[in-house]
């Protein structure tokens, strides 16, 4: 494998000669959404938390990288899932057939205490467009129709403070 140089030049100015770097995976551009308020979603399928973010890809070649953070609880003892969306298409599914496939399980939480789960995931998409496309997140329910807080702390007292969750969208170079 060869090796290349940056030489002084290049190392003092900031540059990378295009020998170094040929163009494939750049970050073209970063888009974030954050969701900072509570709320509480007691429907069993395919209800936005209100998180969401919209990007133009430069190019129908181009990936778009999807990374989130959701703050995410409940205290009924249902199983929530949260599902990532391209418009209204859910992406990021597994193969199960049961009706549940989901980007993201979240563990049962106890009925008598709100105990909060970080959930985190990312997922390299292909909306293969020059269209401006928005990802978002939905709650779903394995086994009833929840209830499920979004950003809600463990106490959540008036002065408590509370979650936030966030999804972060970066256009990368195909």
């Amino acid at each position: 494998m060869a090796l290349s140089k940056i030489d002084g030049t290049n190392f003092i100015e900031g540059t990378v000669p295009s020998t170094v770097a040929p163009g494939k995976g750049k970050v073209l551009q970063v888009v974030t959404g954050t969701k900072t308020t509570t709320s509480t979603i007691s429907s069993a399928s395919g209800t936005d938390i209100g998180l969401s973010a919209s990007i133009t890809p430069s190019s129908s070649s181009n990936k778009i990288l999807c990374i989130w953070k959701v703050m995410f609880s409940n205290s009924s003892g249902n199983n929530g899932v949260l599902n990532l969306l391209r418009g209204s298409t859910k992406i990021a599914q597994g193969t199960e057939t049961d009706g549940h496939q989901s980007t993201s399980s979240i563990a049962t939480a106890n009925s008598n205490n709100y105990w909060n789960f970080d959930s985190n995931g990312n997922f390299l998409d292909s909306p293969n467009t020059t269209s401006s496309t928005t990802y978002k997140l939905q709650t779903e329910s394995n086994d009833g129709a929840g209830p499920f807080y979004i950003n809600r702390t463990t106490r959540n007292g008036a002065s408590d403070p509370q979650g936030i969750s966030v999804i972060t969208l970066m256009e990368i170079e195909a």
